[in-house]
């Protein structure tokens, strides 16, 4: 009987091999790109044809095979299935390296090459496509079982065998600065090196070590680690067919992933030719075999007590089956909580490409339901380009401390912006990684902002007209009546002091408390609104640098320039406040030698800056009790500018204002 229900299980799993291999050949064989050309860019096409393509000689990207006299290799399969998709002829040009390539676009030569890295040089000669290829740079080993290898505990005594010059040699050095680096011409010394016992490790790129390993001397290494320094493959077009590079971009997203991750698979396969020949490969043999042994012991035992367990596990299947109920219906009411949140959720690839949004993310970006899934986020974030966007992937792969939170401004579906607060968060989902992008509308959050600063831009031109209105009546009134009663005291000494002599005295320390009194109302006048003000900001810098040396006895600088236009009152008054609490700042805290106040006019911009020479300070950690920058921040925001500052513990402090001009036309 089990003789029987193992041949049975032999040939069951022997025929479902069989199918699943003969399936995959007739969906490999029927796979075909298809897009739609628009009649202008069919016109371009048979105006241009056939399209000259240009390919460096370098295995497996493409090479020349003798023989049978044809090309081969992944840059090779890949512009055939652009050809397919575009429906056009192509015109071969093969060179021996990137330099005669792009000698031969100087010339006119050539209409595209694939296979080439986006840099800034190339930007000025070609027009590159979305990257199509994902090459890594791979650390390599002795095949010793020890696991992955990080560069970073790595030690000075462990030499790493890396080709030099290239990128992949400057990105370690400046990285890894702590690495004990030997450079080599070709890849195939630095894995001779390591057989050698003259090297621990190798940098090789992910292309040429599948070439490598298919020689059996190379059979004894392994793959131990990554960089984390990918080549990311592109199209390159000339510059001057911008319609090319259109379609050549509409060809690769009708290319299915599948099939590209198939041609990566094809001709960048990392096996070894001789890896029968590997005692690991016997012992694994050995223990395969005895786990079969054990599991048809296991068999035998398991009939034999069958019969009695029969009742508890039909038990066990029934919490099981109750178990799986209760967590399809979680992950319902889940999967209902994310399609119904008002905030906006996205699942994105590696690729930029949205995999999954719920119903908030697609109202927010104005689509219809289906339409974001698959579109890369450059459509909802224009400067979100692709070194960016991996920054932010490796970030919060690599991040301990919670989600990255920023905001923006998205782009949505008919051209306007929204103003959203952002959260990344990285995900490991059914043996994918996701970054989860979060999005939350702060249209009503920023213009409540806006609507506040408003407010308090207004309260304060009310305070400021209040303080000066009680300026002039305490001056004006006040004045008035102490001048009327020293008249009347000087009066009363020239006609009654030689009547009684103690009365003269008297009336001369009536005459000081006046006088004290006097100047006691101008500076509770001048305090309120300084009278300086109305002969211009410039003025009123001066008079308040010279106030601040008077009484701190430290010498201050101040430049202003000559033919400054005039500000109106709101932005003179906010000017010369921020300018009193800056230098309150410094007297209280800065222990400065010096100060330097100077007045500019760049891009109808008024810049103030206030910089000292004292103590400084840390901004990161500045008091949360301290309101004298919070206030001079509000209220540069309220006269519609910015605030730098610029200070370190020991360096001394400086402080920027940039403040618009008034629009012309405009009185204060």
């Amino acid at each position: 009987m089990i003789a029987v229900v193992r041949g049975l299980f032999i040939g069951s799993l022997a025929a479902l091999l069989m199918l699943v291999a003969v399936g995959a050949r007739a969906e490999q064989a029927q796979s075909s790109v298809q897009m739609s050309l628009g009649q202008e860019q069919r016109r371009w096409l048979d105006q241009h044809g056939p399209l000259r393509v240009g390919v460096v000689l370098r295995a497996p990207y493409a090479q020349f095979d003798q023989r049978l006299q044809q090309l081969s290799g992944a840059n090779i399969d890949l512009m055939n299935a652009v050809a397919s998709a575009l429906k056009a002829d192509l015109s071969w040009r093969t060179y021996t390296d990137q330099a005669a390539l792009e000698k031969a676009l100087v010339a006119g030569e050539l209409d595209l090459a694939p296979g080439l890295m986006q840099t800034p040089a190339g930007l000025r000669l070609w027009l590159f496509s979305d990257p199509y290829l994902r090459v890594s740079q791979l650390l390599v080993g002795e095949r010793d079982g020890g696991g992955t290898v990080d560069l970073e505990t790595l030690d000075s005594l462990s030499r790493v065998v890396v080709r030099m010059p290239g990128a992949t040699a400057d990105y370690l050095r400046t990285n890894f600065p702590h690495l004990n680096l030997q450079g080599v011409p070709l890849e195939r010394q630095a894995l001779q090196l390591l057989l050698s016992q003259q090297a621990r490790y190798a940098v090789v790129d992910e292309a040429q070590l599948s070439r490598l390993f298919r020689e059996p001397e190379f059979a004894g290494l392994a793959i131990v680690g990554d960089i984390g320094l990918p080549q990311l493959l592109r199209i390159a077009s000339r510059r001057d067919a911008p319609e090319l590079a259109a379609m050549l971009g509409d060809a690769l997203l009708a290319i299915p992933a599948k099939e590209l991750d198939q041609l990566h698979a094809r001709w960048m396969p990392l096996t070894s030719s001789r890896f029968s020949e590997s005692t690991a490969l016997w012992k694994n043999l050995c223990l395969l075999l005895l786990v079969m042994l054990l599991a048809c012991l296991a068999i035998v035992i398991w009939q034999r007590r069958m019969q009695q367990t029969l009742e508890q596990q039909l038990l066990d299947a029934r919490e099981d089956i109750a178990r799986r109920l209760a967590g399809e219906e979680a992950l319902r009411l889940a999967q209902f909580s994310i399609d119904q949140s008002t905030v906006g959720i996205l699942w994105v690839n590696w690729d930029s490409r949205v995999r999954y949004a719920n119903r908030a993310a697609e109202a927010m970006l104005g689509y219809p339901q289906g339409a974001v899934v698959d579109r890369p986020l450059i459509d909802f974030e224009p400067g979100l380009h692709m070194d960016r966007w991996l920054n932010l992937w490796r970030n919060a792969r690599s991040s301990e401390d919670g989600p990255q939170v920023f905001e923006t401004n998205c782009l949505r579906a008919d051209g306007s912006r929204l103003p959203t607060d952002v959260s990344l968060s990285f995900l490991r989902f059914r043996d994918a990684e996701y970054l989860v992008v979060f999005l939350s509308d702060v249209s009503e959050r920023r213009r409540a902002h806006e609507q506040l600063r408003e407010l308090s831009a207004h309260l304060e031109s009310v305070r400021e007209e209040e303080k000066a209105r009680i300026a002039r009546e305490v001056h004006d009134e006040l004045g008035q009546m102490l001048t009327v009663l020293k008249l009347e005291t000087s009066m009363c000494e020239l006609a009654y002091a030689d009547l009684d002599p103690g009365l003269s005295d008297r009336l001369n320390s009536m005459k000081r408390l006046i006088a004290q009194l006097f100047q006691l109302v101008r500076d509770v006048a001048t305090a309120l609104r300084p009278p300086i003000l109305d002969a211009g900001i410039a003025s009123a810098i001066e008079w308040q640098a010279r106030r601040f040396e008077e009484r701190t006895q430290i010498p201050c600088l101040v430049l202003v320039p000559d033919n400054l236009p005039a500000l109106s009152d709101a932005r003179a008054i906010g000017l010369f406040r921020i300018l009193q609490e800056a230098l309150t700042n410094v007297m209280r805290h800065a222990a400065a030698h010096s100060v330097q106040i100077s007045l500019t006019l760049a891009d109808n911009l008024v810049c103030l800056s206030i910089a000292d020479d004292g103590q400084g300070f840390d901004p990161l950690a500045a008091r949360p009790t301290s309101f004298g920058l919070v206030g001079m921040r509000e209220r540069v925001l309220m006269l519609g500018g910015r605030l730098e500052l610029d200070s370190e513990p020991g360096e001394g402090t400086a402080l920027h204002i940039y403040i618009p001009l008034d629009p012309v036309g405009v009185s204060a």
